[in-house]
């Protein structure tokens, strides 16, 4: 493609090593060099300010989307009534018989429950022998432990001279090596006599499991059992049972711990919480107000412009909205206090995020102004880099050429961007 010679010489030759349209440097350019391909001089005045040119605007487009990528992700976050930031549950109770924690997405409500049982687990518990009592005789034997299926056996003995205590601690820690899904610990009472005792490490009757063997006979481990028990309960008027104390309904979105029997149902609330609004409003404000930062000494008329129009429709929702602990300062910058603001958005999540969603509120106005700017050409938004020292600003007037000359391009090929060089 042919261009004017006037143009050529007016515009310096800084794109014969860039396509300005992306800011990425062409194939087998040597800009920078001391030798840059298609200059006529060899590091003049004029390249050195191109290059510098090249830097900083290559610099600025580089924050200026990313800021605007980042509002315009939260934006959209704030204005989509379905976004994960309004999921965000807690659970309001009094009862101490059980917990409750709801997850984000658990159904909003009231409803009762009650433990008429604990869930348990199993243990079988030795004949009871002074700790001190020393050993005449070996004793050993064999103990078998069946459970969920798999049997594991062991080999046991009580040595002569040493203690009753001394013995079962030994025992105790060869089946507890094995990990078989039974616990064996010692216990002393106050009169100084010992046990063994097996117990299921899950409560239950699942978990059960058998013992024999003939050291399980001779420390009577079969004589003293209690059974295994599961949890029953009563949830919103329904009775059910579980193995465990620890209930999941709501697809997993709510967990029940139950603590104790009660003779009473009781009720808890699963309400709205507004920590996933909070959260979502003080990231926003993070990145409006580096955006703000960022163009703070642009001079572009544009990006003043584009600036101030944010400011404007965040203050305005802002009025609107009327929450504690959100404002706007004189400089367009979001100020938030978060106390303020987690008491003011008490029992209004669902309320602001219907606001949020509408067509005049910032969330939405935003997400519209953020992608027409994402879409402007970079030298309607950048800063004035001319340096004094130069006659013109090269680096937009390139810019400016090239993006002139690529739309004439695709005026004539449709679909494709000419690289174009000046």
């Amino acid at each position: 493609m042919l261009v004017n010679p006037s143009i050529y010489n007016n515009l310096g030759r800084f794109t014969s090593n860039y396509d300005l349209l992306t800011l990425q440097k062409k194939s087998g350019s040597t800009a920078y060099s001391s030798k840059p391909t298609g200059y006529p001089y060899k590091n003049s005045i004029a390249d050195q300010i191109n290059s510098k040119a090249f830097q900083q605007v290559s610099s600025f487009a580089s924050t200026f989307k990313e800021d605007v990528k980042n509002i315009n992700a939260f934006a959209q976050m704030m204005s989509n009534t379905k976004s994960p930031i309004y999921n965000a549950r807690t659970a309001v109770q009094n009862s101490t018989a059980f917990n409750i924690t709801a997850k984000d997405g658990a159904k909003i409500g009231k409803q009762t429950f009650k433990a008429t049982q604990l869930a348990t687990s199993q243990k079988n518990t030795s004949a009871a022998r002074p700790q001190n009592e020393v050993l005449s005789a070996n004793l050993d034997g064999d103990l078998k432990i069946t459970q969920n299926g798999k049997s594991q056996t062991f080999n046991l003995s009580l040595k002569a001279g040493e203690t009753v205590g001394d013995g079962y601690l030994r025992i105790a820690d060869t089946i507890n090596k094995e990990q078989t899904g039974v616990k064996a610990e010692v216990k002393t009472d106050e009169n100084g006599y010992s046990k063994l005792s097996l117990t299921a490490t899950e409560t239950g009757k699942g978990n059960a499991f058998e013992v024999s063997g003939t050291f399980a006979d001779a420390l009577n481990l079969k004589d003293n059992q209690e059974d295994a028990q599961n949890m029953t309960y009563e949830l919103n008027g329904v009775q059910g049972e579980s193995e465990t104390n620890q209930l999941s309904v709501d697809k997993g979105n709510l967990i029940i711990d139950a603590k104790k029997v009660s003779t009473e149902t009781e009720t808890f609330e699963v309400k709205t919480s507004n920590s996933g609004l909070v959260n979502t409003l003080k990231d926003f404000a993070s990145a409006f107000n580096k955006f703000v930062d960022d163009n703070a000494d642009n001079t572009n008329p544009m990006t003043k412009a584009i600036v101030k129009q944010m400011s404007n429709s965040v203050r305005k929702s802002f009025d609107k909205l009327k929450i504690e602990g959100l404002s706007i300062t004189n400089e367009g910058k979001i100020n938030i206090d978060e106390t303020k603001l987690t008491k003011g958005l008490e029992g209004k999540v669902d309320q602001v995020k219907e606001s949020l969603s509408k067509f005049d509120s910032f969330a939405s106005d935003l997400t519209r102004k953020t992608e027409q700017v994402l879409k402007m050409p970079l030298y309607n938004v950048s800063p004035d880099f001319t340096n004094n020292s130069a006659p013109v600003n090269p680096y937009i007037y390139n810019y400016n050429a090239q993006y002139a000359l690529n739309n004439i391009s695709q005026m004539t090929n449709p679909g494709y961007i000419m690289d174009v060089r000046i």
